[in-house]
């Protein structure tokens, strides 16, 4: 299997001026893997700058013993907490900002299930509004108390809207804040029978994770507390896409034959003890907002075949190809992955180009990427480089400083013009 899957390539680079003109001797290329953390564009504060708490809250063992909440049943009383004034001048950017409250919600916590907006003023103490912003608490030592199952802490909330495999794409967007990190999950797209497919999750140091339920585990970002970040999550009952601050970070499917499938965002804890007090913020969070969607992908969807690296390697997947595009992208474990051209055989490139010809119905433009290998000139000086030629041309291209330089094929030594007509030997047409 292509183990570099999801790798592209980085440059640094020497030059060194020697004979007649500057020849760049050496350039040095390394590997970025391309599940890279990303980080948020938003400038971080003080965590504690984006509120103001008027008045305390007492221990859960305190709310227990108030008779508030009782156990095994759904509780009507509810309890009230401190007063959360959201810090609005600190939020009130990027493209959830300004989006009004959304309406059409109610929330889960720990002693109901199903809490209706004219109820919420009595769960303050872990679920509150201020502006736009959405605020979830959770505090020490908390527990589900409305059944008998054990821990499961959370305050969520849920969108009646629920829909399955056929009803199209819906979207939520929102921007997080976390305030006080708890490892636990803060968004889920949940089935109430064949469960979630995906969720958000963050750990104690504020870390932000896309937990796929049939692939491996993505980070996302680090130390996010006091960073707002912003996400966009698409959903159709089958496939999934993430979007984290503006750039896709994932995708993947599960398939899930009965029930509706909806958003629940905010704090679940599953299995986990509440070891500390935790708290997030959410801003303008909706379903399928009214702007635009984001736009689909326009490019070459290639169907199930063998590709083969510059190694060797075989790789049996469907692939997508952004024409003019430095990359492909293969789906592994239900994920897109981005590969490097110069990484694959020179064979498939030369295909890939056929597949661009024959589905835009122009002349395929065969400019192959060559891996990174040591190319010596007429006078003996060595360049380490990554190169692309189109076949038959008398010109070859060097990447050196970031930037293609062309050289004749006459400047190469004549065991390099050999060695790349080697390359392309039975390919020209």
């Amino acid at each position: 299997m292509m183990k570099e899957v999801g790798r592209v390539s980085g440059i640094d680079s020497s030059l060194s001026s020697e004979g007649n003109g500057v020849f760049l001797r050496r350039i040095f290329m390394g590997v970025l893997c391309a599940g890279f953390i990303l980080s948020s564009p938003v400038l971080a504060a003080d965590a504690a700058a984006f509120y103001t708490q008027k008045g305390n809250d007492p221990s859960f063992e305190q709310v227990m013993a108030s008779g508030q909440l009782p156990r095994g049943k759904n509780s009507g009383n509810g309890f009230e907490g401190s007063t959360i004034e959201v810090n609005h001048a600190l939020l009130k950017d990027g493209p959830n900002g300004g989006r009004p409250m959304i309406q059409d919600i109610m929330i889960h916590t720990l002693g109901h299930s199903v809490i209706s907006r004219k109820d919420f003023p009595r769960w303050s103490r872990w679920y509150q509004e201020d502006g736009n912003t959405q605020v979830f608490r959770l505090f020490k030592g908390e527990e589900n108390v409305r059944n008998s199952r054990k821990l499961a802490a959370r305050i969520e909330a849920h969108s009646q809207f629920g829909w399955k495999k056929g009803d199209g794409w819906q979207e939520w967007v929102a921007t997080y804040t976390i305030i006080k990190p708890h490892s636990c999950a803060i968004f889920q797209a949940k089935n109430p029978i064949n469960h979630w497919s995906f969720m958000l999750n963050m750990n104690d140091e504020g870390d932000v994770f896309l937990n796929h339920r049939r692939a491996e585990n993505q980070i996302l970002a680090r130390d996010m507390v006091g960073k707002p970040f912003h996400v966009r999550l698409r959903e159709n009952g089958h496939d999934y896409e993430v979007y984290f601050n503006g750039e896709k970070v994932g995708e993947g499917f599960y398939s899930r034959p009965k029930g509706k499938t909806s958003f629940r965002w905010g704090m679940y804890l599953g299995a986990k003890e509440v070891r500390h007090d935790a708290m997030i913020l959410v801003t303008g969070a909706a379903i399928n907002p009214k702007e635009p969607s984001l736009p689909a992908f326009d490019g070459i969807r290639i169907p199930l075949r063998v590709w083969t690296n510059a190694n060797g390697q075989e790789l049996e997947v469907e692939a997508r190809y952004e024409p003019g595009s430095e990359g492909i992208d293969f789906l592994v474990d239900h994920q897109w992955s981005s590969y490097p051209l110069s990484r694959l055989s020179i064979p498939d490139q030369v295909q890939l180009a056929g597949i661009v010809a024959e589905k835009s119905g122009r002349p395929a433009e065969v400019r192959v990427r060559i891996p990174l290998q040591v190319w010596t000139n007429a006078e003996g000086q060595e360049l380490e480089a990554e190169a692309r030629y189109e076949p038959g041309s008398e010109t070859i291209e060097f990447l050196a400083a970031g930037r293609w330089n062309v050289y004749s094929l006459t400047e190469l030594s004549i065991a390099d013009q050999k060695k790349l007509a080697d390359l392309f030997e039975g390919m020209e047409e």
